[in-house]
């Protein structure tokens, strides 16, 4: 990703605990690159992606530090071909497709404004974790 948008400047951090989630790899992928290209796309400079585990679940933030999604806008964003900005590239299916196969695997996707007073977007998605084995 850090490629893919490097001509803006953006910085991409990743943090979190070793762990496996409950989702075919490849849909994990997918998932994982439309948001990560999203928040690519928004952000000024940064985007970081942090992911904690509790009570067997897994919870991945993917945040920008853009100009932030408006509250009443948030919802349209999960149909197939709803773009805010027709100048920035895309097709606006990448938040639906991910959306969708998130659901099918159990999970949670959603969008929210920073709550740390900066402006941005953070994504959040919940899955199972897959418990390590003991031997």
């Amino acid at each position: 990703m850090e490629r893919l948008h490097a001509a803006r400047g953006a910085q991409f951090l990743a943090e979190g605990p070793f762990v496996r989630v409950a989702i075919d790899p490849e849909a994990f992928a997918e998932i994982l690159a439309n948001l990560l290209d999203n928040a690519g796309k928004w952000a000024s400079s940064l985007i970081t992606l942090h992911w904690t585990v509790a009570n067997g679940l897994v919870e991945l933030n993917v945040t920008d530090d853009g100009p932030g999604i408006p509250a009443d806008t948030i919802e349209a964003l999960w149909m197939p071909g709803v773009r805010l900005d027709e100048r920035v590239p895309g097709h606006g299916l990448g938040l639906a497709i991910a959306r969708d196969l998130t659901m099918a695997a159990g999970g949670q996707l959603e969008l929210r404004s920073r709550d740390d007073g900066r402006s941005g977007t953070t994504a959040i998605l919940t899955l199972q974790a897959i418990p390590k084995v003991l031997s």
